[in-house]
């Protein structure tokens, strides 16, 4: 078996997009993972599996007002890669200086 490369975390269950091709929508009334425990998901499968990619999703992730801190704890211990699965609605609010980001964004008409 060939062990995993990358790990998808699914740090958001808000968007205010409401595009209808979207699986997981707006799930606002589930819990969301506090930043400790997204910071420790993120160092176990770093840990224990040797991943060096990081898959952030939800909702919205840029809806997190920690997801720097998130980006910056998970290149500290090693991730070399990050793919933003966002709509893209608050990426010019925040300064994301990261050059190993794939930013992935599907706006809906």
């Amino acid at each position: 078996m060939v062990p995993p490369t990358s790990l998808e975390v699914k740090v958001a269950y808000t968007c205010r997009m409401q595009c209808k091709f979207c699986l997981f929508g707006d799930r606002s009334n589930w819990p969301l993972m506090s930043t400790q425990m997204i910071f420790d998901n993120i160092s176990f499968h770093v840990d224990k599996c040797g991943i060096n990619e990081l898959i952030i999703s939800g909702g919205e992730p840029t809806d997190r007002e920690d997801l720097i801190d998130i980006l910056e704890h998970a290149t500290a211990i090693g991730i070399k890669k990050f793919y933003l699965h966002t709509n893209a609605s608050n990426v010019s609010s925040v300064n994301y200086n990261f050059p190993s980001m794939t930013v992935f964004s599907t706006l809906s008409s």
